[in-house]
């Protein structure tokens, strides 16, 4: 039997809320990104973010899923990895 689950959009629970252009606790100036398409997240994932897995976001990008980084500690929009216009 051959099952087929279509996946739209994933929500993934970080330690920090949403992907930042480099590491906040390290530099405190760092911004977070409201959206970021799929090509600069693997850029940061290649370059050693550990927020999400260039593998993860590379599959994410060849389906089309969105992929919504939010914190486990506290709530906020985070940030939406997917393809931008």
């Amino acid at each position: 039997m051959l099952i087929i689950i279509i996946i739209a959009s994933l929500s993934l629970y970080v330690n920090y809320d949403g992907v930042y252009s480099a590491d906040p606790k390290k530099f405190p100036d760092a911004v977070r990104y409201d959206t970021i398409d799929y090509d600069s997240m693997l850029a940061l994932a290649r370059q050693g973010a550990q927020v999400l897995h260039d593998r993860a976001v590379e599959l994410a990008k060849e389906h089309g899923v969105e992929i919504q980084v939010l914190s486990s500690f506290r709530p906020g929009p985070g940030t939406i990895v997917t393809a931008l216009p």
